[in-house]
């Protein structure tokens, strides 16, 4: 019974490495993707302030949205 115990350890540490590292490459590609995403929201909120100081309407909606 303890001659199969040993190898299947070994192989069921095998699997959570080789599923550990899939997982994480997955996380780390989805974090990219949300960089990206928060870059451009970053320069969308810039574009809306440099706007809003020619538009008072917008600059009061931005205010009471706190982004101003």
């Amino acid at each position: 019974m303890f001659n199969y115990l040993f190898p299947a350890i070994l192989i069921a540490m095998i699997i959570g490495i080789i599923y550990y590292i899939a997982w994480e490459r997955r996380i780390i590609e989805r974090s990219k993707r949300f960089k990206k995403i928060e870059e451009g929201l970053e320069k969308i909120e810039k574009a809306l302030r440099e706007f809003a100081k020619t538009e008072p309407r917008l600059a009061e909606i931005l205010k009471s949205m706190r982004l101003m």
